[in-house]
């Protein structure tokens, strides 16, 4: 439904680190979440699927036993993301397909998600009415 432009997600104001926090708490691995939250514009529920998803697939193919996420206003940095995982867990090595619709989803939002360094940057979009 994505790629077709048939998607139809349900946006509305939600706090990045409430996300992040039910997200990781999905994940049977250990993962740390702290930081700062915003509002973002997102369907709640794509989002929490999206980020759970990558948190899943950098551990799985990653081999991390311990996941990080800091969350920085509407900016979310999962760290760390090894090398040999980066291009699984972005979806352009098809290994994973909840990470590659994750990314797919959250891109459909108007957010992006990216390798940085040692990391994966999610940036979700700022919900402009709560600013």
């Amino acid at each position: 439904r994505i790629e077709g432009g048939r998607w139809e997600p349900n946006v509305q104001p939600t706090d990045t680190l409430e996300l992040a926090r039910t997200a990781a708490g999905r994940l049977d691995a250990g993962v740390e979440v702290g930081g700062d939250g915003a509002a973002a514009l997102v369907d709640r529920e794509a989002a929490e699927r999206a980020l759970y998803s990558l948190a899943r697939a950098i551990v799985r193919h990653g081999g991390v036993e311990q996941l990080s996420v800091d969350v920085r206003g509407t900016e979310l940095m999962l760290s760390p993301l090894p090398d040999d995982a980066a291009s699984i867990v972005l979806g352009e090595t098809l290994k994973d397909f909840g990470a590659a619709v994750g990314v797919r989803a959250l891109r459909a939002l108007g957010g992006s998600v990216e390798a940085d360094g040692e990391a994966l940057r999610v940036r979700l979009p700022e919900d402009e009415a709560s600013s």
